[in-house]
């Protein structure tokens, strides 16, 4: 029995391999497994039992990855023993679609491609339900391919520093700016007074500054600039290893790995980090902002125009000494992000996307640029991994590699709330690995999924 990784059973360099181990072995079963399975890395693995000597005559198939659910820490995936009796018994029952035989002459038509994807004929559910409907998706989308850029052409984001142990990054400080980052807060506001700490995901983007202010309802008044001291990126996993480390309890932390490098925290710090992360009403945030308080202003700054939307103004619009703008000022965003796939994790974009040089930025076409309400799908890779393009992430002018087909919904048909919803369905999933070559999902193939 042996645990490979997905790519050694489509791969063209390892075609010659997979037919000798064909040939002159007997492969029993390949069995597909999650990504994020297997500690240290999110590399999507399969198993594949085989008995030495002999030649392969049939392989039984078996889809097990939907048997798989997240561990208690969200490290990872896991199978349960509940869940493993589910697995062996489905197995038999041909109407659960998750174990098929193939023979020795389809494995040749498929070109020694040992991936496990069902074929057609065990899908009578996901075909019933597609033929009732009369759309296809090139009728609804505009469907584009996203740019190569070059690494040359690629930096770190001007507003970036290095990381501070294995705990940190940060994303603050652009110099002298006295621009000021304006974002809504009207559930911690208590919680950035009391302990000068403010959060939120890492998917946020904002242009660097090191000035905040926070917006309240009704209205969007803000009261007070807030310096910003420090940023810290603490992932899920080291959270968990800095509150067993500091904040000891009986919840299980204790097996975490701590093989980190340790962030240095000073006792302040870590005390205000304690109570923040056991008030915080938001358990996903992994971006800490350190504050202190900088000017309380003369009188409450209310915005022209008030929404969830970030914004930034500047120290002397706030104090009054400038005509104030409308609170959504897109033109400050000078950054080109390029996202790839290593950065979309569950749908959602990770750590920090590098981003354009100023002379690659100049010489992008406008039109491939992303507009909010894009949606972009892997089409390379881990086939099926989406990402919904908000205002914030368009208004920096960001790009998606050439690894994803950027989906753009025609709003009269199709909404693309709707789009991502359809695409993390299982069946829709299903019908993407099945179409794919391969590792690769052409775009002739995407164009005829019907919605």
């Amino acid at each position: 029995v042996l645990i490979l990784p997905e790519g050694f059973f489509y791969k063209n360099s390892d075609r010659g391999l997979r037919k000798e181990l064909v040939n002159n072995h007997d492969v029993k079963a390949i069995i597909s497994l999650p990504n994020n399975v297997l500690p240290y890395t999110s590399i999507k693995p399969h198993i594949l039992v085989v008995s030495k000597g002999g030649s392969t005559k049939k392989i039984r198939m078996i889809n097990s990855e939907h048997y798989f659910e997240k561990n208690k820490l969200n490290l990872g995936f896991e199978l349960s023993e509940k869940n493993l009796a589910r697995l062996l018994k489905d197995i038999t029952d041909k109407e659960k679609l998750i174990a098929w035989d193939i023979s020795i002459d389809e494995i040749i038509e498929r070109e020694w491609d040992l991936t496990p994807k069902a074929p057609n004929n065990l899908l009578p559910t996901l075909v019933e339900s597609l033929e009732s409907r009369n759309l296809l998706l090139k009728d609804c989308c505009e469907i584009l391919t996203g740019n190569h850029i070059e690494s040359v052409d690629l930096i770190d984001r001007p507003d970036s520093k290095k990381k501070v142990g294995s705990l940190a990054g940060s994303i603050n400080n652009i110099g002298e700016s006295r621009h000021v980052l304006s974002v809504s807060a009207a559930e911690t506001k208590h919680l950035i007074e009391k302990y000068l700490i403010h959060s939120c995901p890492s998917r946020y983007f904002y242009e660097g500054t090191d000035f905040i202010s926070f917006r309240l309802p009704p209205h969007g008044a803000m009261k007070t600039i807030y310096k910003i001291e420090r940023i810290l990126y603490i992932s899920e996993k080291k959270k968990m290893a800095l509150i067993d480390k500091y904040f000891p309890s009986d919840k299980g932390f204790i097996e975490v790995a701590r093989d980190e490098e340790e962030i240095e925290l000073d006792q302040n710090e870590i005390e205000r980090l304690s109570r923040y992360f056991k008030a915080c009403p938001f358990k996903e945030n992994d971006r800490f902002y350190f504050l202190s308080e900088f000017k309380k202003l003369p009188k409450k700054f209310i915005p022209v125009e008030y929404n969830n939307e970030p914004a930034y103004l500047t120290i002397g619009e706030m104090l009054g000494n400038e005509i104030p703008v409308n609170l959504v000022d897109e033109s400050k965003s000078k950054d080109v992000l390029y996202i790839r796939i290593k950065d979309i994790q569950r749908n959602q974009l990770i750590g920090q996307p590098r981003c354009l040089t100023p002379e690659a930025s100049a010489s992008i076409n406008e039109k491939w640029k992303l507009n909010s309400g894009d949606v972009l799908l892997s089409r390379t890779g881990t086939i099926g991994k989406t990402f919904f393009v908000q205002r914030d992430i368009a208004s920096m002018g960001a790009l998606s590699s050439q690894n994803f087909f950027i989906l753009r919904p025609k709003r009269n048909l199709l909404t693309p709330q709707y789009l991502q919803a359809y695409l993390l369905g299982r069946f829709t999933e299903k019908w993407l690995q099945d179409n794919a070559r391969g590792g690769t999902l052409s775009k002739s193939v995407l164009e005829k999924l019907k919605i």
